[in-house]
């Protein structure tokens, strides 16, 4: 017996040898000795990462519209913001004294339900009087006002309640669809939590060197209170002395650096000489403008775990098998393009942080080897727009009643009360080479509204005021077509230079005398021919329907589709591709006799009009419209306007803009329009075009654009739930000019 278990002891202390000997092996050699070497490695390196900077955007005499400003941030967990960290410090409190930090020890899990909430109330008093002196005491140490700061946490705290709503929202519908039951309510899913609860947001932005160093001392402070009492032999003081500061470890304090955008807040002097009667004046007016080109330049936010961007492209600071080093991918938090150029041209703007690796054991000469891999700034952008040029066109479109050009007029006619706020764009081309020069929106946004009050920007479905209207907003152009149409039939042979075309009729279709009409039949007139120039000067619609039907569907089609209607022009921002009919349709011609005349299934934005236009000006050579300076030349499309279609066209511009009554039926339809009638009674009109030194070349349009109608989303999920009055029933209307030098052409401008 005794044998045998000597025997026996042999083979367990031989086992266990030899497993000593293989783990030993194991760890010396092969993928574990790998794994634990760079481990240590790792240990003896300190790696810092190095800001970059971000590229300035410039417009096109180079003065600076967005530029990264140095400071510190200070963030704060979002409980601090809503009032919710006085009961989550007490509770977490309650648990580390039961024996368990973090509620994580068995005495403390052993606790009923009641007794743990019981623990947590007996310590909540002291910490909600800390948290309510944190808030009193934050502004005095940063030297950030109060109501600045209060108002910072309502905005922080509305925006994450937003987000939260707009995602219950989307589960509700969703869960809804998934069970069929229609009555889940809010209630059964709203214990769902979003990132951005459980993120730290800013409190504060370019806090100043001094206040910095002071919140970095009393955070250091707190978090060494917090430790002496996580020792085993901590005494109820320093317990005391921890819970008393616990609120200064959540302050987080950051390098950053800021988003300036230097010419946002302008302001306009409105020459109002040249304006309608009733709202002319010697006086210029002062306009304050609150967002210039902020459509355009865009916004930056910081990203959250989850967003796309960060999952595309992390930020790799260590190469390893399979995963290249990265320095310019992204982090929680890093700022990016929300929308407009700084979302568009992120990758340009962005740069890379740089590197710098510090051995903490020095090498066999003594030395501590320090590596360094320098950040890659952003690349600046200029633009092709005017800053001065775009805050004038803003000024314009602005909802000051000292301008009132967008606001309902008397002479308007409206179904909507006079002084209804009106909503359009404007937009500037520079002919010879396609640069957008300003292009400007109505109604405009602040940039303090985006940042203080997005919710009340992204809830507004009735007037969309985020979106940019020059390049999203496709909408039928109406008669403006008309010179394009007259140039592309001269062009191609289906009408020659000079000849009449009889609309005696007063409409296009034999057998429909009430479809497709001129518009001065239903007044009673009669017109018995026109000419290319003169249907543009009257805007007949009989004149360009048969021009329609002359061309075909195709040959109309592929015209439309040369002056880049119904694609995109690839612009550094959102934009509406438009639309075209198909003439493989069935029985295309009356939907293309519709496009003719600017109606039916043609719709463009009004940068595609104004490049179209400017392709008219150039004798056919159509330049996409460019909004970066020095981008890639984009190919060019040569329509091969013949001279006599050019010079047709353009004289019926000019016709519409400038020529009176003399033997038509009309004066052009862009010359001029009636105001309501003076104290004498008598009827009155306003020029349109009055400018000196220049030649005017223009063409108006109006055209079906639907009722606008109030819009809700009740339930805050990004959907519209129910519209209400009407804000808008009226047409659309356009206008586009082509401007040059008086006697010369725009083609030679």
């Amino acid at each position: 017996m005794f044998h045998r278990r000597l025997l026996l002891l042999a083979a367990l202390a031989t086992l266990t040898a030899g497993a000593l000997a293989l783990q030993a092996g194991r760890l010396a050699t092969g993928q574990a000795h790998a794994e634990l070497l760079a481990e240590a490695e790792a240990a003896m390196v300190r790696e810092t990462l190095i800001p970059t900077v971000r590229g300035r955007i410039l417009d096109r005499r180079g003065r600076v519209l967005a530029i990264d400003r140095p400071g510190w941030s200070v963030e704060l967990p979002y409980t601090l913001f809503t009032g919710g960290w006085a009961y989550d410090a007490a509770r977490e409190a309650a648990a580390a004294e039961a024996g368990g930090a973090g509620g994580a020890g068995r005495a403390w899990r052993s606790m009923s339900d009641e007794a743990k909430e019981a623990a947590t109330d007996a310590r909540l008093e002291g910490h909600q009087k800390q948290q309510a002196m944190f808030w009193r005491d934050f502004p005095d140490v940063t030297g950030v006002d109060p109501a600045e700061v209060a108002a910072t946490r309502g905005r922080v705290v509305r925006r994450v309640g937003v987000i939260k709503a707009q995602y219950i929202g989307r589960r509700l519908a969703e869960r809804r669809l998934d069970t069929g039951d229609a009555q889940v309510d809010w209630e059964d899913i709203d214990d769902d939590t979003v990132a951005e609860e459980l993120a730290s947001h800013v409190i504060a932005s370019d806090v100043g060197d001094a206040a910095a160093d002071r919140l970095k001392v009393f955070a250091a402070e707190a978090a060494a209170k917090a430790a002496a009492a996580a020792l085993p032999g901590a005494t109820e003081a320093d317990r005391d002395a921890a819970a008393a500061s616990a609120v200064w470890r959540e302050v987080s304090v950051e390098r950053t650096r800021d988003r300036v955008y230097p010419r946002t807040v302008a302001k306009v002097s409105v020459d109002r000489r040249g304006f309608p009667d009733t709202l002319a004046s010697e006086e210029p007016a002062e306009v304050r403008l609150p967002g210039v080109a902020l459509h355009v330049l865009g916004q930056l936010k910081p990203l959250y775990a989850g967003a796309p961007r960060m999952e595309d492209r992390p930020l790799v600071a260590r190469a390893e098998p399979g995963r290249e080093l990265d320095l310019g991918g992204y982090l929680e938090k890093d700022p990016a393009g929300h929308f407009g150029v700084e979302r568009v041209l992120e990758s340009t703007l962005r740069g890379a942080r740089g590197k710098q690796v510090q051995r903490l054991e020095a090498d066999a000469d003594g030395v501590k080897r320090v590596t360094r891999i320098e950040p890659v700034p952003g690349e600046d952008v200029t633009l092709t727009l005017d800053a001065g040029l775009q805050a004038y066109l803003e000024a314009l479109l602005s909802e000051d009643p000292a301008v009132g050009l967008m606001t309902v007029q008397p002479w308007h006619k409206a179904t909507v009360p006079v002084g209804t706020p009106l909503h359009g764009a404007l937009v500037v081309v520079e002919i010879a080479t396609g640069e957008v020069l300003a292009a400007a929106t109505a109604p405009g946004i602040s940039r303090k509204q985006l940042e203080e009050e997005p919710a009340a920007v992204y809830s507004d479905f009735t007037l969309e005021p985020w979106t940019f209207r020059p390049a999203a907003y496709a909408r039928a152009p109406g008669s403006t077509v008309k010179p394009l149409v007259l140039a592309a039939a001269i062009s191609d042979g289906a009408l020659a230079p000079g000849e009449e075309l009889d609309v005696s009729r007063g409409h296009l279709y034999p057998k429909q005398p009430n479809y497709f009409r001129d518009w001065w039949v239903k007044l009673g007139g009669r017109v018995e021919s026109l000419d290319g120039p003169t249907a543009l000067k009257v805007s007949g619609n009989v004149f360009f329907g048969e021009l329609a039907q002359r061309l075909g569907p195709e040959r109309l089609a592929e015209r439309y589709r040369g002056l880049g209607f119904g694609r995109k022009a690839g612009l550094p921002l959102r934009e509406a591709a438009g639309s075209l009919w198909d003439p493989a349709n069935p029985n295309p011609g009356p939907e293309a006799d519709q496009t003719a005349i600017g109606q039916g299934k043609l719709t463009v934005t009004p940068l595609q009009l104004a490049a179209a236009h400017a392709t008219l000006a150039r004798g056919g050579r159509h330049l996409p419209p460019r909004m970066v300076a020095g981008e890639a030349p984009r190919p060019e499309t040569d329509l091969l306007f013949t001279p006599d279609a050019v010079s047709a066209a353009l004289l019926g511009m000019w016709k519409s803009g400038n020529e009176d009554k003399g033997r038509d039926i009309t004066y052009g339809t862009t010359y001029q329009f009636a105001l309501p009638p003076g104290p004498d009674g008598q009827r009155r009109y306003h020029r349109n075009f009055k400018a000196s030194g220049v030649d005017v070349f223009a063409k108006s349009g109006t055209a079906q654009g639907g009722a606008t109608v109030e819009k809700f989303d009740d339930d805050g999920d990004g959907r519209v739930d129910r519209t209400g009055a009407l804000v808008n029933g009226d047409n659309h209307a356009w206008a586009v000019a082509l401007v040059g030098p008086a006697d010369q052409p725009p083609m030679y401008s």
